[in-house]
């Protein structure tokens, strides 16, 4: 544990010196957060790579902390009272936007996962993500190597953007537990997010009313009034019809319905931050290098790069972008489609630039070509996944996307209901504010004299800002267009990461044209605090009803009453609905600690295929087929019809087949096959538990 935090630490002060030659922020806890986020990925890239050498064991941690020590006190030792002088005069006042994005954001993250004094784990929120998260952290953790096998698909390899997993098995290589190293990284991130956010909003508003307007935009904006208009006239609600008015007057039947369908597309801190761990480093590394851009003068670099100026160059947003692919490939997209939009607005200052540079020193270009080949590597090594057949296509309408939304006989049609019914608020008052945005843009400086009332009212500086925006936007467009043809089930697939860019384009523009525009003059202040919190309020309602039904009165008095663990598990059920999720039950903490103790790393298990199983989550160790194997390409029909043939007839061929070590069999596999005990009476039984604790066996089939 001592050495876990001693990493920690060190990653935090390796990213306090970069963010002194970046000069990121003037606020201290923006700083921090920029010097956590920055500091646990390059310092996890560098165990990463070491590993990748020597084996991914405690001895190569250790030896990578030492480096990082070395490089630490190499930087420190002439830039180390700039930096202390750096924080002692930065802001430490918290800002109100902060505090209510901490009050939303953080109880998902502090509250999303709990643990008894007997081990159980029940958490809300995106529980399933959570399991499979957990898998790959505890199989990085068990094992001596980085490039595993898939938990959930032995013998498949990962394909998978998993490094902030490996960032969190380092942390249990150096002794911390697997829940806790989860855990403390996921509220760590959740914070960083929130000031690296706040920063970007400042620098580029410099306005209080639009940094708000637009947080809660981009956070909060919700389906619900869409969704509620589509209940009251009687359309489609999941399976069946809402045809009576009153029946959105039960809470929890409102709730249901003012989340519904495909809430995720406009709830990051739900459903797409939490867990969703990828996602949740990605989102603030991205922050961090549209703050930089926003921030830069690539024309005017010096043609010598030194150590010191290479942070605040455009070479360290290239290879932060480098490192994307296997943090989340789909900010990695992003963030190479802005930087392209960006620097194509000002192409030939910024490459005239870019080739004295190179000419001046070498290392420049060796130092892209790395950057290049890193990309290739990490994209090359996800793209070699088998793609399931039913989960990716260009005939997204054909593959049953939009089924809901059959409402009239034209696809076209059709598919604007869809969006409408997902993203009503955000696409209607995002598109507006983007065609004037757009529309202001491409009026030139020269033209100003012979604008319109119109015109000078949407007015826009020009510089970065403006740049930003419009590469953000374009951006998000293009996402939009390939998220309706190419890979989009929207009740499951990636969409939602990809429309958030979009989402998140339109939030700039709001809040853009809310601080330069029609608000601006002082003796329209009243006006525009009105009209500022009536949108707040509107955008953050139904967010709230979602809000206190998982953390108002029954999950406060689940959670602070003395009860049992049992009747915490019933209030929670009540107060989280379908949110809920048990990763592990009464009697399986024991199991867990049995299969650690007694087996090896590389053991193959057969267990049912459920998306959240204790099994594969806790132990790190591989199972046959668990879950997502359909949306990884790894499902087979003949691999399931064995696997439900070894379950009734304990055939021995099959075990050998897919070199099965140990069939496991509890109250999942019992609903999901028809067990017949009697079949494994002639392998060992190595594991059962107590009659009172459920009945768990484990049989031992490497031999007869």
């Amino acid at each position: 544990m001592i050495l876990a935090i001693a990493y920690l630490a060190s990653c935090m002060l390796i990213g306090l010196v970069i963010e002194y030659f970046v000069g990121f922020s003037e606020h201290l806890y923006s700083k921090i957060s920029f010097s956590f986020i920055i500091g646990t990925v390059l310092c996890g890239s560098i165990v990463y790579l070491v590993s990748l050498l020597f084996g991914f064991n405690i001895i190569c941690c250790i030896a990578c902390l030492l480096l990082i020590l070395i490089v630490l006190v190499f930087f420190l030792s002439g830039n180390g009272k700039a930096v202390i002088s750096s924080i002692k005069k930065s802001t430490k006042t918290l800002s109100v936007f902060a505090v209510v994005l901490l009050l939303f954001f953080l109880p998902f993250f502090l509250f999303g996962v709990c643990k008894s004094e007997t081990g159980e784990i029940f958490f809300t929120g995106n529980y399933a993500d959570y399991s499979y998260h957990s898998a790959i952290v505890n199989s990085f953790a068990e094992q001596e190597k980085v490039l595993i096998d898939n938990p959930q698909s032995a013998f498949n390899p990962l394909r998978y953007h998993y490094m902030v997993n490996f960032y969190s098995a380092i942390l249990v290589k150096l002794g911390m537990s697997s829940l806790f190293a989860i855990s403390l990284m996921q509220v760590l991130t959740a914070l960083s997010a929130i000031f690296i956010l706040e920063n970007f909003f400042k620098i580029l508003f410099k306005n209080k009313g639009a940094t708000i307007i637009s947080s809660c935009f981009l956070l909060f904006i919700h389906i619900g009034i869409f969704s509620l208009a589509f209940a009251v006239l009687g359309l489609r609600y999941g399976s069946t019809k809402i045809m009576e008015v009153q029946n959105l007057l039960n809470p929890f039947t409102f709730k249901e319905i003012a989340t519904y369908p495909y809430f995720n597309f406009l709830e990051p801190v739900i459903s797409l931050f939490n867990p969703q761990r990828p996602f949740l480093l990605a989102f603030p590394i991205f922050c961090i290098i549209i703050t930089m851009l926003l921030k830069s003068d690539f024309s005017n670099e010096p043609e010598r790069i030194s150590a010191r100026n290479f942070f605040k160059s455009k070479y360290f947003i290239i290879f932060l972008i480098s490192l994307f692919p296997l943090i989340h490939i789909h900010t990695f997209l992003a963030s190479v489609f802005i930087l392209f939009f960006f620097i194509i607005q000002n192409t030939r200052k910024i490459m005239k630039k870019a080739f004295a540079q190179i000419k001046s020193n070498n290392l420049v270009l060796l130092f892209l070509l790395f950057s290049i080949i890193l990309i290739i590597v990490q994209i090359s090594y996800l793209l070699s996944s088998p793609k399931s057949p039913d989960y990716s296509g260009f005939d997204v309408y054909s593959q049953g996307g939009l089924k809901e939304s059959e409402i009239t006989k034209s696809a076209f049609l059709n598919r604007m209901i869809f969006w409408a019914r997902a993203a009503g608020p955000s696409l209607l008052i995002g598109f507006f504010c983007s065609c004037v945005f757009i529309f202001d843009f491409f009026i030139k400086k020269k033209n100003k004299a012979k604008r319109t009332v119109l015109k000078q009212v949407f007015a826009c500086d020009s510089g970065n800002a403006k740049r930003i925006m419009f590469s953000m936007l374009a951006s998000g467009i293009l996402f939009f267009l390939l998220i309706n043809f190419y890979r989009m089930t929207p009740s499951w697939g990636d969409s939602n990461k990809l429309y958030f860019f979009l989402n998140f384009s339109f939030a700039l523009t709001l809040g853009y044209l809310y601080s330069k525009n029609v608000f601006s003059k002082s003796r329209n202040r009243i006006l525009r605090m009105v009209l500022l919190w009536f949108i707040v309020l509107l955008f953050c309602s139904p967010f709230l009803i979602e809000f206190y039904l998982k953390f108002g009165g029954p999950f406060r008095e689940s959670i602070l009453q003395p009860k049992t663990f049992s009747a915490k598990i019933e209030a929670l059920r009540f107060c989280s609905g379908y949110h809920f999720g048990s990763l592990v039950n009464e009697g399986e903490p024991e199991i867990v600690e049995w299969i650690k103790m007694n087996t090896i790393p590389q053991s193959i298990f057969l267990t049912s295929d459920d998306t959240i199983h204790f099994l594969a989550a806790e132990t790190g160790r591989r199972v046959v087929m668990g879950s997502y194997v359909r949306e990884t390409g790894y499902f087979s029909q003949e691999k399931s019809r064995d696997i439900e043939a070894v379950y009734s007839s304990g055939d021995i061929e099959l075990i050998r087949k897919y070199k099965i070590d140990y069939v496991f069999i509890g109250p999942l596999e019992r609903r999901r096959f028809s067990v017949n005990d009697s079949a494994f009476e002639r392998y060992p039984l190595a594991y059962l538990t107590d009659e009172k604790k459920g009945q768990y066996r484990i049989y031992d089939v490497r031999q007869e």
